[in-house]
């Protein structure tokens, strides 16, 4: 890993209020630097269509579904860069299609980057629908080899 005072930040970024708070909070914690905000998004259409059949084919248009998705990342992700350089950030956006486990896609990013930290909000899910749903913020925790800042849902009290 380079220093940490000169890499760039990798902030995962869906759109969620959740997530906006985490690019807030980053700037707090972390101050104005190089970032990194990315966007997700599953190419998942072509497994379903392989799961649903040849019947689903001639119903389904995979390629337009596939487009919009990548379209509506690159939005996305545009929102999520624009917080960031408001929030001080000197941010710049990449949307990443995955087929596998989005926390698996972050820690590649991070990795190819060489990134100081990552940054992620949680989605406040209660804590048996979490352990139920999985948590992407928990996986990378696990499987991530460089610092994770996990900015919490909001709370009343926020």
């Amino acid at each position: 890993m380079s220093d940490s005072a000169l890499a760039p930040i990798l902030i995962c970024f869906d759109g969620s209020d959740n997530a906006k708070r985490a690019i807030e909070q980053a700037a707090r914690v972390l101050g104005k630097r190089d970032a990194t905000v990315l966007h997700v998004w599953d190419s998942g259409w072509r497994s379903l269509m392989a799961f649903g059949g040849p019947e689903l084919t001639p119903v389904v248009d995979v390629d337009n579904l596939e487009r919009a998705s990548k379209e509506r990342s690159d939005r996305i992700v545009a929102e999520g860069v624009t917080l960031a350089q408001a929030a001080g950030f000197n941010a710049t956006a990449v949307s990443r299609e995955t087929s596998d486990k989005v926390w698996q896609t972050v820690v590649e990013v991070a990795d190819a980057d060489d990134a100081a930290i990552i940054v992620i909000g949680t989605r406040g899910l209660s804590t048996p629908r979490s352990l139920l749903m999985g948590s992407v913020s928990i996986a990378i925790i696990h499987h991530c080899a460089r610092p994770v800042l996990v900015v919490p849902a909001t709370t009343h009290s926020d």
